[in-house]
């Protein structure tokens, strides 16, 4: 009983953890390269 629950814990966070990173990356990832064409511009 106690390894059921381990195992449905560990995949609900490792899914939280793929959910969280499927949302920031995108953000990121256009954040790194909005300063960068801002930097760009201001140089």
């Amino acid at each position: 009983m106690s390894d059921a629950l381990k195992t449905s814990g560990m995949t609900r966070l490792r899914n939280y953890f793929l959910t969280g990173f499927v949302v920031c990356a995108p953000l990121a990832i256009t954040a790194y390269i909005a300063w960068s064409l801002i930097g760009w511009v201001d140089s």
